[in-house]
């Protein structure tokens, strides 16, 4: 990874300071020193060359079992004896050598990012800021797509038809191989972000702070079964017990292949208002009002229709709209400037100490691990549809919903509120984080005081701190069930799990010098 950068600051007067630079990054991609990880790539695969598939057994016959298996580089280097099995070194695996460099993909020199802000002097006491930029990620090593794990190093194979005690039918039989790959073109995922301040300070009461906050991501990694079949291919041929017969790359079952399709979108209002030390009390409220939506909140979001991600697109997983967090401190004056020795010692130098944060509740889904569409094993859990927006009760236990359902939910499902999509096809485009969870509140306070233990060195002391962790004892309720097959869809029947929310006290005594 190289990076360069430049940067300069210009006071065209003294109200406004500009401040403008640019950094340029080059990323290469990450590669294996022993030449030990493959790749699938689709414009590799010759479909004359492919496998035969049974439609009963789903067992391969003919063909070439690495049809579209690449192992980047020229061959395999010097360093990978030892490291690679012989029988792979010597083996006949130079024609997966496919002229690819080591990296496999291509490094990307277009990582241009400027930055801009400014400052501007309204007034004494009143300031505007703002600034914005181009920032890029460098991808890691993925935790969910492991290309040192495929064939032929680590074969790894699915099968959809076998017994339990002989998974692979008769000896011999050549299954199916599961694969997980990155896409050839893969940039690195970046964000645009912008913001605009204004501060003004109330003297000796506290500084006031509203800001507008942005982002745009692009490039964001996603996972797609690449070899998922067609919308309603399952429905459109019953007869057919191996489903891998069906693929489009056959040879292969689930081929999980990493892509950089993702984006994302944040808007937020931040309000703040902060009191410094003033006569013994200072405090801090912050609060945040915002949205965020995307195509998928990490990057091992599997998005279930492969072909696009259109329909996934909605509140981000972690989309938190309300977040208010307010701290507190109170140098007691009570008994602190006493005239009686033992009133100063036990009754003055106390100090009152607290956190507030509450915040409103983040998106649920209602899904299934059901082929409704079609696609083939693989496909992962599946978005339901809804008749109408559900409306909300909000209530806690058996007997009451957190959110409307309709009735005769579960594996029936005649006349509930949510649908599996028609078969063939797959849910539209709002389904996804469709209904928002219990919010989250937390009260702590804290109450110290510091003793003086050797008369004349101040730097001796005793303290003693009494801390209350949720003091007021407030449940914070857990999300409500979302499989609709279950008996308490749609109803909130636990708590202080999601949030914690047990009262804790603790006291400690510590003698700092």
């Amino acid at each position: 990874m190289f990076e360069m950068f430049a940067q300069d600051q210009w006071r065209m007067t003294s109200k406004l300071v500009l401040e403008y630079g640019v950094r340029y990054s080059i990323m290469k991609p990450y590669h294996s020193l022993w030449g030990n990880q493959a790749f699938f790539s689709p414009k590799d695969y010759n479909p004359s060359l492919a496998p035969k598939v049974d439609t009963t057994t789903g067992f391969l016959t003919g063909g070439d079992q690495y049809n579209g298996v690449v192992i980047p580089g020229s061959g395999f280097p010097d360093a990978a004896k030892g490291h690679v099995p012989d029988s792979i070194l010597s083996g006949n695996y130079q024609r997966l050598f496919r002229g690819y460099d080591s990296n496999y993909s291509p490094t990307v020199y277009t990582n241009i990012q400027p930055r801009f802000g400014f400052a501007y002097q309204v007034e004494p006491g009143t300031v505007i800021r703002g600034g914005g930029g181009r920032y890029m990620q460098r991808l890691g090593i993925s935790d969910t797509v492991h290309v040192g794990g495929n064939a032929p190093f680590q074969p790894a194979s699915t099968v959809s038809q076998g017994g339990v005690d002989n998974p692979g039918g008769a000896a011999g039989s050549v299954t199916p191989l599961a694969f997980t790959s990155h896409a050839y073109n893969y940039p690195s995922p970046e964000a645009w972000a912008w913001n605009l301040t204004v501060e003004h300070e109330f003297t000796n009461i506290a500084t006031f702070t509203l800001s507008y906050v942005g982002r745009r991501g692009y490039h964001l990694e996603q996972l797609a079964n690449i070899n998922a079949l067609q919308p309603g291919t399952i429905q459109a041929n019953p007869t057919v017990k191996a489903p891998d017969a069906l693929r489009p790359y056959k040879g292969f079952s689930t081929i999980i292949e990493a892509q950089n399709n993702g984006g994302s979108t944040y808007h937020g209002m931040q309000a703040n208002v902060k009191r410094r030390l003033t006569k013994g009390f200072l405090f801090g409220v912050a609060y945040t009002w915002s949205k965020s939506l995307d195509y998928g909140s990490s990057n091992g979001t599997s998005i279930p229709n492969p072909f696009s991600n259109a329909a996934l697109y909605g509140p981000s997983d972690f989309d938190t709209k309300h977040v208010m967090v307010a701290n507190y401190v109170w140098d007691i004056p009570y008994g602190t400037h006493a005239s009686n020795p033992f009133v100063r010692t036990v009754v003055g130098d106390w100090q009152f100490s607290g956190t507030i944060q509450a915040q409103s509740g983040r998106p649920q889904s209602v899904t299934r691990n059901l082929d409704q569409a079609g696609i083939g094993p693989g496909a992962g859990n599946q978005y339901y549809t809804r008749l109408r927006q559900p409306t909300t009760p909000r209530q806690f236990g058996t007997s009451g919903q957190w959110f409307e359902v309709g009735t005769s939910c579960g594996p029936a499902n005649t006349t509930c509120l949510f649908q599996p999509a028609a078969a063939g096809t797959f849910a539209p485009r709002g389904s996804r984080g469709v209904i928002y969870g219990p919010g989250f509140q937390s009260y702590n306070a804290a109450l110290q005081k510091a003793f003086h233990v050797i008369p004349g060195h101040e730097n001796h002391q005793l303290v003693f701190k009494a801390e209350a962790f949720n003091f007021v004892n407030h449940p914070n309720l857990d999300n409500p069930t979302m499989d609709p097959t279950s008996s308490t869809f749609g109803k909130v029947t636990v708590k202080g799990t999601t949030y914690a929310s047990e009262r804790q006290f603790q006291f400690s005594l510590r003698y700092a010098f």
